[in-house]
C-alpha cells in the first residue's frame, strides 16, 4: 500500500470553517440518547490555484469532546493562527502533514488532514486514493447492516439478492442463545457466498461471549467485533474461543505500534474521523506488517468526510468490505449530488469526485481567516 515517495509545500491563502447541520432519516441513539440530526464542522484551505476540503464529525457518545468543545479549540488553535506554507510529503513509512495536529481532537485532526491531503492531491493531479496507497483498488465493496431478529433472514436474503456479499449483524442485545440460534438459521440460508459479520459492542460477560462462540462455531463467521464488557479479557478469550475476534473500541484505546501483542485479532475496524487520518494511516501500515485484516468504518459522517473514507478503503493492505452504511440515514447531505454509496460496492472514482460541489444552504460559515 505504500506510494511512491513525493512531496509538494503549498502556499496557503484562506482557511474557513463551516458549521453544518443535516437531518437524520430517523432518529439514532448515540450514547444516551436520541439524535434526528448530525452536526460537525467543514474545513475548506485555500491556495492560489486549488482548494481542499476537510469534514471534523465527532460522534455524540464516542468521541471524548462534543462539537462545541471541538469548534473552541479549532477557533483557537487553527484558524486564529493558521500556516502560511503547508508541506504534505509521502514517505515509506508515513504521510507527513506539516500541519501539528498532535494535540487537536482526533475529529478535529481528520478534518485538518482531510483538507490538507485534499488539497495536496489536487496540487500533485492525483487522486486522494493514490495518495494514500501506490495501487489503490477501483471500487470498494460495502457490507450490510442487520439485526439479530426475527425478521433477519428475509433482510439478509433480500440484501444478498441485491448483490451483497459480506453482511453485519449486531449481536449482544438479546438472550445470546436466541441470538445465536439467528446466526446458524442466516448462514443456512445465505450458504457459504455471503460472509457473516458478528458485533457485540463489549455486550457480554465472558461466560456468555463463551457460550455464544461454542454455539456458533460450526459457522463460519469472519469474526466477532468486541465481544466482551471487559476487554481485558480479551487476549484469553481470544486464545480458546472457537470464532475469530476483531478489534473496535479497543484499537482505539490503543496506538498502532501496540498491534503485534494483539496478534490474536483477526481483524482491526478503524473509524477514521474518530482517530485522526494519519494515525488511521500508521494503523494500516501496522495491519499490512502483522497481517491483520483492516475495516475502514464510517461514523456518519457528511459526504466530505466519506470521500475521504472511500479513498482509505481503497488504499487498505486487505480488500474487506467497508463499513459505510451509516451515510444513508443522512437525509440530505453538504454534497450535490450525493455520494453512490447505496449499493453492495462502490466505483472510488465516482465516490472521491475531485471538485465537490458544497451547497452553501447546509453551511453557517463560523470562520474566515486570510493566510
Amino acid at each position: 500500500m505504500t506510494p511512491s515517495p513525493l512531496s509538494t509545500t503549498i502556499a496557503l491563502r484562506s482557511i474557513t470553517v463551516y458549521r453544518y447541520r443535516l437531518p437524520l432519516t430517523h432518529a439514532v441513539r448515540w450514547g444516551d440518547c436520541k439524535h434526528r440530526q448530525r452536526e460537525g464542522l467543514l474545513v475548506r484551505v485555500r491556495s492560489a490555484e486549488h482548494e481542499g476540503w476537510g469534514d471534523v464529525a465527532p460522534l455524540p457518545g464516542f468521541s471524548a469532546a462534543s462539537l462545541d468543545a471541538v469548534a473552541e479549540v479549532c477557533q483557537r488553535d487553527v484558524t486564529s493562527a493558521p500556516p502560511r506554507h503547508v508541506r504534505v510529503a509521502q514517505t515509506e513509512e508515513a504521510l507527513e502533514i506539516g500541519w501539528e495536529t498532535s494535540d487537536l481532537p482526533p475529529s478535529l485532526a481528520f478534518g485538518i488532514e482531510g483538507a490538507a491531503a485534499d488539497l495536496a492531491a489536487r496540487h500533485l493531479g492525483m487522486s486522494l486514493s493514490h495518495l494514500f496507497g501506490s495501487a489503490p483498488r477501483t471500487t470498494v465493496a460495502i457490507n450490510a447492516l442487520v439485526a439479530a431478529t426475527p425478521d433477519a433472514i428475509a433482510q439478509a436474503t433480500s440484501l444478498r439478492d441485491t448483490g451483497y456479499r459480506t453482511l453485519k449483524l449486531k449481536v449482544g442485545r438479546a438472550d445470546w442463545a436466541e441470538e445465536a440460534a439467528v446466526v446458524r438459521t442466516l448462514h443456512a440460508a445465505l450458504g457459504a457466498d455471503v460472509s457473516l459479520r458478528l458485533d457485540a459492542n463489549r455486550a457480554w460477560s465472558v461466560d456468555d461471549a463463551r457460550a455464544f462462540a461454542e454455539a456458533v462455531q460450526d459457522v463460519p463467521v469472519a469474526y466477532v467485533e468486541e465481544p466482551l464488557a471487559d476487554p481485558a479479557a480479551l487476549p484469553a478469550f481470544a486464545a480458546a474461543a472457537p470464532v475469530p475476534v476483531a478489534l473496535d473500541e479497543t484499537a482505539r484505546t490503543l496506538a498502532p505500534a501496540d498491534l503485534p501483542a494483539h496478534a490474536y485479532a483477526e481483524a482491526v475496524v478503524l473509524k477514521p474521523s474518530l482517530t485522526g487520518l494519519t494515525t488511521t494511516l500508521d494503523w494500516m501500515r501496522a495491519a499490512s506488517d502483522t497481517q491483520t485484516r483492516t475495516v475502514l468504518s464510517s461514523a456518519y459522517e457528511s459526504g466530505i468526510g466519506m470521500r475521504l473514507l472511500v479513498a482509505l478503503a481503497a488504499a487498505a493492505p486487505s480488500a474487506d468490505a467497508a463499513g459505510f452504511g451509516p451515510y444513508r440515514r443522512l437525509d440530505r447531505d453538504v454534497l450535490r449530488p450525493r455520494l453512490p454509496l447505496d449499493g453492495p460496492t462502490v466505483r472510488v472514482a465516482e465516490a472521491v469526485p475531485p471538485s465537490p460541489s458544497v451547497q452553501g444552504s447546509s453551511l453557517d460559515v463560523l470562520a474566515h481567516t486570510k493566510c
